[in-house]
């Protein structure tokens, strides 16, 4: 009977051993029920919502949570913008995303991968990988675009590039010298694809590409070339100047001294240059300084060169400038263009505003320039004198009298004006007008009034066809033009071509 209490005390621990059994698989099975119920519900989630699965490392880079597209982003920003190369020799270097040379990740490959992880035949392995940080080691695979790296070092050849510096042929001391010489440089731009494609994986590894070069030699200059420059490039220049309102033509010579300097060599096209600009404005200053008047050259400036090469003489000729006149007692408008050898009407639009007749003495007018009267290119061996005071014309060719003419010029109330002028215009057989009368042989000199032309013709003819004025040839007789005879008229005619200049003397 005393046995029994400890019977019943093995019973009772053998009890409780049995509950805490129970309620540890109890347990166990509900974590095993939650942990498969987390498992399904974030797998269903993430298989839904089309992202990557949690804790998902590719390439190096946390991709977890991400969609394909906002992993293959950050992919591509660290790898193939993220990695910076420097490229460049000696001092000159440049920073260039990896990308630019060609060197890239599969980033969209990598980050379709990424997606597949946990969701293949492998699932369950995959998740366990993830979940205890076993993700794969090693990077990703690097490539090679050779069309990017091409386009990227072309551009860069461009930048690098140096012509060889040709030796500089110079005009020093009366002659022609050559000096100096450089070589220049090129790219080595297949050298470079040669080596990215080889191994692009260690370009990026190293972050640098040193970059080598293919010299360019320079040419050196002919010595036949600095003979035949030595020939031709020590000719003197001509300049003509010419005055129009006197007549006198006086030719200057323009020395090497002077010529020396504007000089240069074309390597390029292996030709010699001249600064026809710079050289101009010295001469023109030169002839200004020695003649104390205005000059400009009548040659276009691209006919600098060949006149110096082919001895042919520059064409300067002198410049009336506009100048202030002070009216002085008794003096008319008239007066003043007779003064001036201006026509009345020139001066008077010179001066807007001004009373021609009521001049106040002391007052200050414009004379404007006799330039305006010479519209056409001069021709320079010709040239026509007609004096009012003696009624003849004198002809003259290079520089000799060829011909002399009786003539008549205007009345008093409707005068020739004085004033250096050019054969402007050719009519046959012009008519005026106001008086029903034609004027053979007609030759336009000056406008005696806007649009109204005068000029030297044959005796005029009404067109009832008589003859005017032919008895009184040699004295005034005409409206302001210039009259010859018939014969004599044909013959100027002939004789005067446009731009020849027309002085007449008052």
């Amino acid at each position: 009977m005393q046995s029994l209490p400890n019977t019943q005390l093995s019973f009772k621990k053998s009890s409780s051993v049995n509950i805490n059994f129970l309620a540890a698989g109890v347990v166990i099975v509900l974590l095993a029920l939650i942990f498969w119920c987390v498992f399904f519900f974030v797998w269903g989630y993430f298989h839904v919502s089309q992202r990557i699965l949690p804790g998902v490392t590719a390439a190096g880079v946390q991709v977890g949570g991400m969609t394909i597209s906002e992993a293959e982003a950050a992919i591509h920003e660290q790898w193939n913008m993220g990695h910076q190369v420097l490229i460049g020799s000696e001092d000159q270097w440049w920073r260039t995303p990896s990308l630019s040379l060609g060197i890239y990740v599969d980033s969209v490959k990598i980050a379709r991968d990424a997606f597949e992880m946990g969701r293949g035949s492998g699932a369950l392995a995959e998740w366990i990988t993830i979940l205890l940080g076993g993700q794969p080691s090693g990077g990703p695979e690097i490539l090679f675009n050779e069309e990017m790296a091409r386009n990227t070092l072309t551009q860069i050849s461009q930048l690098v590039y140096a012509a060889p510096q040709p030796n500089e042929i110079v005009y020093e001391n009366g002659q022609w010298v050559a000096k100096g010489g450089l070589n220049g440089k090129a790219l080595d731009v297949e050298r470079a694809v040669l080596i990215l494609r080889s191994d692009p994986g260690r370009v990026l590894s190293q972050g640098q590409l040193e970059l080598t070069y293919v010299p360019i030699a320079v040419e050196t200059v002919n010595s036949e070339i600095l003979q035949v420059l030595n020939q031709i490039g020590n000719r003197p220049l001509t300049a003509s100047l010419y005055d129009p309102f006197s007549g006198d033509i006086r030719d200057y010579e323009i020395g090497m001294d002077r010529i020396g300097p504007y000089l240069g060599w074309d390597a390029q096209t292996q030709s010699m240059t001249l600064n026809t600009t710079g050289l101009i404005a010295e001469v023109t200053t030169m002839l200004e300084t020695s003649q104390g008047v205005k000059v400009r050259m009548d040659d276009d400036l691209s006919a600098v060169e060949e006149a110096w090469k082919s001895g042919r003489s520059l064409e300067f000729s002198v410049v009336d400038l506009p100048r202030p006149y002070q009216v002085e007692s008794g003096d008319t408008l008239l007066k003043i263009s007779q003064k001036f050898r201006l026509p009345y009407w020139y001066i008077l639009q010179a001066n807007p505003g001004i009373q021609p007749n009521s001049l106040i003495v002391g007052a200050e007018i414009t004379i404007p320039s006799r330039n305006e009267m010479l519209p056409l290119p001069y021709v320079r061996n010709k040239r026509i004198v007609i004096s009012i005071p003696e009624q003849r014309m004198r002809v003259y060719e290079n520089g000799e009298q060829v011909h002399e003419f009786i003539v008549s010029t205007g009345i008093a109330t409707s005068p020739t004006f004085p004033g250096v002028y050019q054969v402007r215009t050719h009519e046959l057989s012009a008519y005026a007008s106001n008086w029903d009368l034609t004027m053979p042989h007609f030759l336009g000199i000056y406008e005696a009034w806007p649009g109204f032309m005068n000029g030297i013709h044959g005796l005029p003819t009404l067109s009832n066809g008589r003859i005017l004025w032919g008895n009184v040839l040699g004295g005034p007789a005409s409206y302001g033009c210039i009259i010859l005879s018939l014969e004599n008229a044909e013959l100027l005619y002939q004789w005067a071509e446009d731009g020849v200049v027309v002085e007449i003397i008052g």
